[in-house]
């Protein structure tokens, strides 16, 4: 017999901020980064499957979801931009890379509008688990049987005590 399994959302919610000039010495155009990554995997800490939404601008670019890349990084998560390939930056280009490794968390961007990259390792990154519609569904289904069972419970014992 076939199982049909389905991959888990899960949700990437991070805050990076401190961000200091990786070449050049500049000031970074925008010193708190914050955003979401929805994304699909098998299990927390398996393989990402797919990338199904993302909340982020930096310094004017607003990222879509065919954008980034996501992999298992150690006990964590490695996300960035598909500009360089090598999990490093492009200057001069709308990248980021991010991972989630506690102990090495690291946010690291640079922008088409200058040629620097910045980098800080001030990053708050939680991801969670996102509860299935169906599963929400049939728990509302599952209160509202019970609050008809037990109204309809009462008006029986009110019209057994009349008789």
């Amino acid at each position: 017999m076939a199982s049909f399994a389905s991959a888990d959302t899960f949700e990437l919610n991070f805050t990076a901020s401190g961000f200091a000039s990786v070449i050049n010495n500049t000031s970074a155009p925008q010193d708190l980064v914050s955003g979401r990554i929805t994304f699909e995997a098998d299990a927390l800490g398996a393989p990402v499957i797919s990338i199904s939404s993302v909340d982020l601008v930096i310094d004017g670019h607003v990222y879509q979801a065919s954008d980034i890349g996501g992999e298992v990084f150690g006990p964590g998560y490695f996300f960035g931009a598909h500009v360089s390939d090598d999990h490093g930056i492009s200057w001069g280009t709308d990248d980021f890379y991010m991972t989630t490794v506690p102990g090495i968390a690291n946010f690291t961007y640079s922008s088409s509008n200058a040629f620097d990259g910045w980098s800080t390792a001030q990053l708050s990154a939680a991801v969670t688990q996102v509860p299935e519609p169906s599963a929400a569904a049939m728990t509302l289904a599952g209160l509202a049987g019970l609050a008809g069972f037990a109204r309809r419970r009462r008006t029986l014992s009110v019209v057994t005590n009349k008789a």
